[in-house]
């Protein structure tokens, strides 16, 4: 079988991504081990996949799919082409590309968390993290795009991450809870309360 992303690999889309990320100085892999061959540093290379997963999360809000079905994300060509939209501004994909990627290295400090727990809170983390930097509880396309990586983000990251991580746990800690809408419904409501008010004034 061919894996869905190597099925859509030749989009021009996922070649403009690819061309966009490498000014960031990340890689994009739209062949699989491609850059990992060529020693790229590991913590700079983002599969068609992990952007998918990326995209679900932060911007159409939905870290329980991302983790649940990552697979269908690509096969699915509705699903597929909410993610990867040419109406989108490319600067998206690498904003949530970094945002995903400094989630994955702050949860990969915390020696309290095994691989099972990252991936099961990375995207939640990632999604609640981007309402914060943007103050929005549902951010627009064009105010994630505008998001910037900066080293005062792994604060704002830390903080996201002890809210989901308290959340989840609370909730029973284990992968039902992360594949699950529970914990997005109640995460959304926290941002709902916390910053919709704002934007009403």
């Amino acid at each position: 079988n061919i894996p869905p992303a190597s099925l859509r690999a030749t989009d021009k889309i996922h070649r403009d991504i690819e061309d966009y990320l490498r000014q960031l100085d990340l890689f994009y892999d739209r062949r699989k081990n491609h850059h990992k061959n060529e020693r790229k540093p590991l913590e700079k290379i983002i599969g068609i996949s992990l952007m998918a997963q990326s995209i679900m999360s932060i911007i159409l809000q939905k870290p329980d799919s991302a983790r649940a079905r990552p697979s269908s994300l690509l096969k699915d060509n509705t699903r597929y082409s909410q993610i990867f939209s040419e109406n989108y501004p490319i600067k998206v994909y690498g904003a949530c590309a970094s945002l995903v990627k400094m989630v994955d290295s702050e949860l990969r400090q915390d020696g309290s968390m095994d691989t099972r727990e990252r991936n099961n809170l990375k995207f939640y983390i990632a999604m609640y993290t981007s309402s914060m930097l943007t103050k929005c509880a549902k951010p627009s396309v064009e105010q994630i795009s505008k998001i910037s990586i900066e080293d005062s983000t792994k604060k704002t990251i830390s903080e996201a991450k002890e809210i989901v991580k308290t959340l989840y746990y609370k909730l029973g800690g284990d992968d039902q809870i992360a594949k699950g809408p529970l914990l997005t419904d109640l995460l959304k409501k926290r941002l709902a309360k916390e910053f919709e008010p704002r934007q009403a004034r």
